[in-house]
């Protein structure tokens, strides 16, 4: 899970995000692309709507990172680890 560990670091870093973003709605952006991975969406179609909810940098990067992530890591663990990093910072 080292992908992970590197885009939690990645909000860690970014303590914007954190500021303007709860929690709760961190993790369910997070889900939604997840989700949408599953479903079929495609990386370019995720991009845009994590785009339109985070801003092109954070955006791009989650998508990226999602659609990285092996199809056995593509469970609501991931949300739910964002979710406690997030409320970590």
């Amino acid at each position: 899970m080292s992908r992970f560990l590197t885009a939690a670091l990645l909000l860690a870093a970014t303590p914007a995000l954190a500021e303007d973003y709860d929690c709760d709605r961190a993790a369910k952006v997070v889900m939604q692309a997840v989700d949408g991975r599953v479903a079929g969406t495609s990386e370019a179609d995720a991009s845009k709507i994590l785009v339109a909810e985070l801003g092109k940098g954070v955006g791009d990067q989650l998508a990226a990172w999602v659609y990285a992530l092996p199809p056995e890591q593509l469970t609501p663990a991931v949300g739910e680890a964002w979710k406690t990093q997030c409320e970590a910072l």
